[in-house]
């Protein structure tokens, strides 16, 4: 199942740890909280989608016969970054995957890895009475997560036997498979 929260807290710490990176200080939040915006300067995380790759596949069973149906899904992030130093962030966020401690963390906290990233765009205007400097781009992760988990039982002991029969003149062997599943 996918655990939207543990990906939520996961990102969340990812872009703090990233602006830290650079000491760059930024409120983040997520957009659709049903909150008032944060102080500028601030990051915005929207989960666009969740589109899944691919067919499930199933894992090899375990000691007790049970095997994991395993899916690979992507999610797409919408980053939007408002305030001075906005566009730092979207560049930084282009160039995270030079620095691995900061993508190892966030693989090991959340299983996502980044996959790809559209261009920071600039779409800053008005707020009130001056120019906010925002820039917005889009991350697209991958990862996968288990659906289900199923018995498929072990096979303990497997028999080839043979019986000789004839056919047509011929003599063939006729193969006989005794399998005793757990």
């Amino acid at each position: 199942m996918i655990d939207i929260n543990k990906i939520k807290d996961g990102l969340y710490d990812f872009f703090d740890t990233l602006c830290a990176y650079q000491e760059l200080t930024f409120n983040i939040q997520w957009a659709r909280d049903n909150q008032n915006k944060v102080a500028l300067p601030r990051i915005e995380l929207d989960i666009l989608s969740l589109p899944s790759v691919g067919s499930p596949i199933q894992m090899e069973p375990d000691v007790d016969g049970f095997s994991n149906i395993v899916h690979e899904s992507n999610l797409v992030l919408r980053v939007i970054a408002s305030g001075e130093n906005s566009c730092a962030v979207c560049t930084l966020l282009e160039m995270v995957s030079f620095v691995p401690d900061i993508i190892d963390d966030l693989r090991d906290d959340t299983g996502l890895s980044i996959l790809n990233s559209t261009d920071p765009m600039n779409i800053s205007g008005f707020n009130d009475q001056f120019v906010e400097e925002r820039w917005s781009m889009d991350v697209t992760f991958t990862f996968a997560y288990d659906m289900v988990e199923v018995e498929v039982g072990l096979i303990e002991h497997m028999e080839l036997s043979g019986q000789l029969v004839k056919e047509n003149g011929n003599l063939m062997t006729i193969p006989i498979f005794t399998i005793d599943k757990t």
